[in-house]
This record gives C-alpha cells, sequence and structure tokens, in this order.
C-alpha cells in the first residue's frame, strides 16, 4: 500500500491497488500527478491581410460607389472586385460612368 498526493486538491490517499490509481480520490482529477497548467494570456487581436485597395465591402444591398478614373488601373480593379464577389458570396455591377467606374452591389 502506498500513499499519493493529488498536486491540484493537495488531497492524501492510500491506494489499495499496487499500481498508480487512475485518479484522484477526491477530487477524480485523471492527471492527479502534475500540476494544473497556467493559461496563456489572450492575444489582442490584430488587421489581417492588406487593407482593402477598393472598398466594397462597405456596401449594402442596392448601394452603389464611383472609383475615379485617376491612378486606376481598370483591369486590376475588376480583377480585385470580382475576386471579392467570389470569395464573399456577393454580386457587383461594375458601369463606366462619366465621373469614373460605378460599383453597385446587387447580391
Amino acid at each position: 500500500m502506498q500513499i499519493y498526493r493529488c498536486k491540484r486538491c493537495k488531497h492524501e490517499w492510500a491506494s489499495r491497488k499496487m499500481s498508480k490509481p487512475d485518479r484522484c480520490a477526491r477530487c477524480t482529477a485523471k492527471y492527479w500527478w502534475r500540476e494544473k497548467r497556467k493559461l496563456k494570456p489572450k492575444r489582442k487581436l490584430q488587421a489581417v491581410g492588406r487593407p482593402c485597395k477598393y472598398p466594397v465591402h462597405v456596401l449594402n444591398i442596392g448601394e452603389s460607389m464611383v472609383l475615379d478614373r485617376e491612378n486606376l488601373n481598370v483591369l486590376s480593379m475588376k480583377q480585385s472586385v470580382m475576386a471579392y464577389a467570389r470569395r464573399h458570396g456577393k454580386q457587383f455591377e461594375l458601369r463606366q460612368a462619366l465621373e469614373g467606374y460605378k460599383i453597385k452591389r446587387i447580391i
């Protein structure tokens, strides 16, 4: 017969078996021979990835926005807006207007 001590609840007991007990007799902890792990501190949330080049994520259904023609790569803009739409299950309509390109959210 041996005397065991739980490192979690500090309980001492005598075991009737010759082998090591499965659980603590008082708190029934499975890992009674180990000390309790300390919780890791939570990390602060940070922005992930690149900032949006074209802020189409702010559009609700039926809303539209106009992007200026100056410093605008049309092919890149169309591809990035449509890729965003595919990833997030949204649909946008792109039209050429006098003031620039008009983007309207459909779904």
